[in-house]
């Protein structure tokens, strides 16, 4: 330590004699006032020459990391000593505040403590590859990739020559308003202000947009309700502007319904098909479309009854009414509720109908040959629910031959 005093007191007494001492022991004014000597060896030979105040020693050397521990480097080691060894106290305490010790922080602790991130002890001006640039700006809450990596400190920092790079702004958009107004669409259609939902910070061409960013369920017509609008049919029939549910975020082209499980009330979607469909209306068919259709497709409609199914002329009243060939139902007294005697829906058609006899003895044309083939004239010519009743009327047969069992 005594060393280290040495050397102010050189440096105090320097002024004087500039020329003979290095340029790190010159003094000014107004780095304060001489540092007391109190403490300095009694032999003023280790410094000055006899009887010169004003005049140091040549051969003065001092070693300052041999005697200190600490290693002046750079501008450092041509730094007046007075700049550290002053009266503003012990240099420990100033320096236990590393740069901040002696010089003012121009970042206002902005940019951390860590000066050495940036700069070196050589000179003010930045240090390192603009790689370690960007790895230090990785730290902040702005990483910097793609285009941003290329751009000057002050086109974000606007007072980043004053040292103050508070403030910058982190949305896309309050940088780049110009050109979401001019980008088609984008203000018309109300798209996000959150560039990087589309575009990519190498280059605003070929953006791509991430429906993922908005979650499952998103309200898709907040964006396209001009797709739909346009999208044939859909507003006159009342589709759903729940999208998702034909389209995929892939393409608007090939839209596919899946129809949710357990729905029923086809008609809440469907009313304009049922009204427009052959006899639908006219017929008063049911409009519960699953006795028919099907989810897949609309055509190749197939009805199947349900089982127990015998008020047939709720539905085929008109069908009934309009059969004249090959037997005039309503002419002949056919009875309408009774179409099951003749008709079966297990092919899915009125045709071929077919009645069999249920009366004991030679009628029952089940179980009797000579019947089976009979036509329904020879019994009854008039009315079906009359009958001629008597074998004689179509049999001339002997008495002896009539009282033969039916063959």
């Amino acid at each position: 330590m005594n060393r280290i005093l040495v050397a102010l007191v050189m440096a105090l007494l320097s002024s004087g004699a500039a020329a003979a001492v290095p340029e790190q022991l010159r003094w000014e004014q107004d780095w304060g006032p001489l540092v007391p000597h109190k403490k300095f060896p009694s032999d003023c030979s280790l410094c000055h020459v006899p009887k010169r105040w004003d005049v140091l020693r040549s051969d003065f050397r001092f070693d300052h990391k041999k005697e200190t521990g600490y290693a002046l480097e750079g501008a450092h080691a041509q730094a007046a000593c007075l700049r550290c060894h002053n009266d503003r106290g012990p240099v420990a305490t100033f320096k236990a505040r590393g740069c901040a010790g002696c010089h003012v922080d121009p970042h206002k602790s902005a940019m951390g403590m860590d000066c050495a991130r940036c700069h070196g002890q050589t000179s003010w001006a930045l240090q390192g590859a603009q790689g370690e640039r960007i790895a230090d700006h990785a730290r902040t809450r702005f990483p910097l990739t793609g285009m941003h990596a290329t751009l000057r400190c002050d086109q974000c920092h606007s007072r980043a020559s004053a040292g103050d790079f508070r403030g910058a702004q982190r949305d896309c958009f309050q940088c780049h308003r110009k050109d979401y107004a001019a980008a088609p669409k984008h203000a018309s259609a109300n798209y996000p202000r959150d560039c990087r939902a589309c575009h990519k910070s190498a280059t605003f061409a070929g953006a791509v947009f991430d429906h993922a960013a908005f979650g499952a369920g998103g309200n898709c017509a907040s964006c396209h309700l001009p797709d739909f609008q346009r999208a044939p049919n859909h507003v006159a029939q009342g589709f759903s502007q729940t999208c998702s549910q034909c389209h995929n975020t892939s393409s608007w082209a090939g839209a596919r319904f899946v129809h949710p499980a357990g729905a029923t009330n086809c008609v809440s979607c469907h009313l304009a098909r049922y009204q427009s469909a052959p006899n639908h209306v006219a017929q008063s068919y049911p409009q519960t479309c699953a006795q028919c259709h099907t989810t897949s497709s609309w055509a190749g409609a197939s009805f199947v009854h349900p089982p127990g199914a015998t008020n047939c002329a709720t539905c085929h009243h008109p069908t009934f009414v309009a059969a004249t060939a090959p037997v005039n139902h309503t002419a002949q007294g056919i009875i309408e509720s009774a179409c099951a005697q003749c008709h079966s829906n297990a092919s899915g058609a009125w045709q071929p109908a077919s009645f069999v006899h249920g009366s004991p003895g030679c009628y029952n044309s089940a179980t009797y040959q000579s019947h089976r083939n009979a036509t329904c004239a020879k019994c009854h010519p008039g009315s079906y629910t009359k009958d001629t009743n008597a074998c004689q009327a179509c049999h001339t047969h002997s008495a002896e031959q009539l009282s033969k069992p039916c063959q």
